[in-house]
């Protein structure tokens, strides 16, 4: 967390401090950025027991060739990806994890992934939306979020609409019993 506290915000959204791409140096970015896509490539090619089939398949075909050439490293990383690491802000770090999901958004396809203190996000498609000011090689971008705050955390939203509009109350929870 030194690390980040230290490199300049070129851009605060919405309580995301965007950190300045040229002040990269001591993060080792490729790893991330490799990590990260392996984790995606894997979930979407792979056959997870017991794992939902919902993520099988998730990277189109013409995206997951060029992802596996560019992880067995014979080529560079996509045009058309870029990936943005947020690390959690908070003095307690989330505990939240999940497993890859996607959502199509206008134009592109949205990936997400969580581990304890840092959520990936890849997005995949024509028209992705990586000011280049904002990416280290225009394909990845380290972001200071606070994933305690359930006003801006997607994933606390997301789960309070779950539960607000599609759990049913059963046994002692629901209040006609």
């Amino acid at each position: 967390m030194d690390k980040l506290n230290n490199i300049s915000v070129v851009w605060n959204h919405k309580g995301d401090k965007w950190l300045d791409p040229r002040e990269y140096f001591n993060l080792k970015p490729e790893q991330y950025l490799y990590f990260a896509t392996s984790v995606f490539w894997r979930a979407s090619v792979g056959k997870w027991k017991g794992a939902s089939s919902v993520y099988k398949n998730a990277l189109v075909v013409k995206y997951s060739e060029e992802i596996r050439l560019y992880l067995l490293g014979e080529r560079t990383y996509p045009n058309h990806a870029c990936v943005a690491v947020f690390i959690d802000n908070s003095d307690h770090y989330s505990a939240m994890t999940s497993f890859p999901s996607v959502t199509k958004e206008d134009g592109f396809h949205n990936h997400i992934f969580i581990i304890p203190g840092i959520k990936f996000i890849m997005l995949v498609g024509k028209n992705t939306v990586n000011p280049s000011s904002l990416y280290y090689k225009e394909n990845i971008a380290f972001i200071r979020s606070d994933f305690s705050n359930p006003i801006t955390n997607q994933e606390f939203k997301k789960i309070r609409n779950l539960i607000k509009n599609s759990v049913v109350a059963k046994g002692r929870l629901d209040k006609g019993n």
